[in-house]
């Protein structure tokens, strides 16, 4: 994926409150996106893409149908502009924004995910549960692949980086994706920028996809 960069941060390592590190993590893409070169900003709690956290998720089934389940679902937890941000965009419906609120329960299904769900109905508007937790699908997003490992697709559901979320996660390493202009050494400027903003904070993992 050219000219996208990741950095990642870990701010109660570096001795942060979980309310300062949800306050860093809610100004950070705007802080970011203002660095002269950078196209767009999206935070994700994981390395790109990791599917590394496997959840339970069922969708409610009406008519007298049986309800359909995953029993192992990747669970992904996203910013704001994330796949605009990745250059992947949504097949259907929308991305989460800023507006967007843990009490408000979105959620995004990758296309394996919707189909075991939902077959060939569109996922859009539609309830999904996790468990007790309730969730409403707002956007249907394609299939990604993860590495070598994982030559196919794999059911996904993405949630909300939220700042209830965060402040509830804070000891959560979390990773910025920052989208860069061609030619231009984007990332010195990020570091520049993060080390006048915030010089008690570590910035590690520094690379490009």
């Amino acid at each position: 994926i050219a000219n996208l960069n990741l950095v990642s941060l870990d701010p109660v390592r570096d001795g942060y409150s979980p309310e300062a590190a949800a306050a860093l993590f809610t100004n950070l893409p705007g802080e970011l996106s203002r660095i002269d070169g950078v196209r767009a900003v999206a935070l994700t709690a994981s390395a790109l893409p990791s599917h590394s956290d496997a959840t339970y998720m069922s969708a409610p089934a009406g008519d007298g149908k049986v309800e359909q389940a995953l029993s192992s679902v990747y669970r992904e937890r996203v910013g704001a502009n994330y796949f605009a941000t990745l250059g992947v965009p949504l097949v259907g419906g929308r991305e989460f924004g800023l507006r967007d609120r843990e009490q408000d329960a979105p959620a995004i299904l990758s296309q394996t995910a919707a189909r075991m769900l939902f077959g060939a109905q569109d996922p859009i508007g539609r309830s999904i549960r996790e468990w007790e937790r309730s969730y409403t699908v707002i956007g249907l997003a394609r299939d990604m692949r993860v590495g070598l490992l994982t030559p196919n697709p794999v059911a996904t559901v993405y949630l909300p980086l939220t700042p209830e979320w965060l402040g509830k996660n804070a000891e959560r390493r979390v990773t910025a994706l920052v989208r860069a202009t061609a030619g231009r050494d984007t990332m010195a400027a990020v570091r520049e920028r993060m080390a006048s903003l915030h010089p008690d904070l570590t910035v590690f993992d520094v690379h490009t996809m």
